[in-house]
């Protein structure tokens, strides 16, 4: 087996896990109407996008290594258009929820307000309408292409001007809402527990300090991220650390993501435990928050 069929397989347990924690977040979500607060809209908007994340790596990427297919790889820049929405919707959906969980803190009337459902679903859409109209328009009406290179073991832009430009100003983006996401986080977490550390009683539920949690931890695996995608390649000249850093580590993302809901989020876990029938079996570790 060649190098590439070998990085194939090991995109498959990575991958796996990242559509199944992705799913039963998704899951949980849909099939339980009470779960409707603005946190949990945002938090399903990250899952449904990390999901198709992960399937365009389980039905395509996946398939064109392991089987070296030359047709797939001359037309992986569709796959890759896909991934790039995915994880630029996933982005903005992070910077969301700091702001979501910011704004629940310090001011908590316009917080109810500016994230009503009906305001969050628009915020959604909104966000998801500029990843659309801007990668619509660099990566199908330009002539900017996110292909897989067979030698680079990653997906690089093709060699013109414009796909430069266009990857200086993501990476950009990125860094700066992953900075603001961490920055913002921190001085919430400081906020709340000063707020309850003044007060007899608690003014915070467990599920709102869970809910932060979850946002501030995978607003930090994120931005710990960044130098293994943007920065490391820089300095990597073979091909198999260009995967590792660049195809495995982005795809690893997703997944890490659905994970971390998994473990903080105590409504999505009592709601598959509802789906399940696992009230009685659950193991005590993952009631944190009963």
């Amino acid at each position: 087996m060649k190098l590439l069929q070998y990085t194939g397989l090991t995109l498959v347990p990575v991958t796996l896990f990242g559509v199944t924690c992705n799913g039963l977040v998704v899951l949980a979500i849909l099939t339980n109407r009470t779960l409707k607060d603005s946190f949990v809209i945002l938090t399903g908007n990250q899952a449904i996008f990390y999901w198709i994340f992960g399937m365009v790596y389980a039905i395509y990427i996946i398939p064109m290594l392991v089987f070296d297919s030359k047709f797939m790889m001359e037309k992986s820049h569709y796959a890759g258009y896909l991934l790039l929405m995915c994880y630029d919707v996933g982005v903005q959906a992070h910077f969301l929820v700091t702001v979501n969980r910011f704004c629940a803190v310090f001011m908590p009337m316009v917080y109810r307000s500016l994230f009503s459902a009906k305001l969050t679903k628009l915020e959604v859409f909104t966000s998801f309408l500029i990843s659309f109209t801007t990668l619509t328009i660099f990566f199908q009406f330009l002539p900017c292409r996110c292909y897989y290179g067979e030698e680079d073991l990653s997906f690089i832009f093709n060699d013109y001007p414009i796909c430069w430009d266009y990857d200086a100003i993501d990476a950009i983006k990125v860094c700066s809402m992953c900075l603001f996401n961490v920055i913002v986080d921190t001085i919430t977490i400081w906020k709340v527990r000063k707020i309850r550390s003044s007060q007899t009683t608690t003014k915070f539920q467990k599920k709102e300090i869970d809910y932060l949690q979850q946002s501030f931890v995978q607003a930090l695996f994120i931005f710990i991220s960044i130098p293994a995608i943007y920065i490391v390649p820089f300095f990597t000249t073979t091909p198999l650390a260009s995967f590792i850093m660049k195809t495995l580590f982005w795809g690893s993302i997703h997944a890490v993501d659905g994970a971390l809901t998994l473990y903080f989020n105590a409504e999505i876990r009592k709601s598959l435990a509802k789906q399940f029938n696992l009230n009685k079996v659950v193991p005590e570790s993952m009631q944190r928050a009963s």
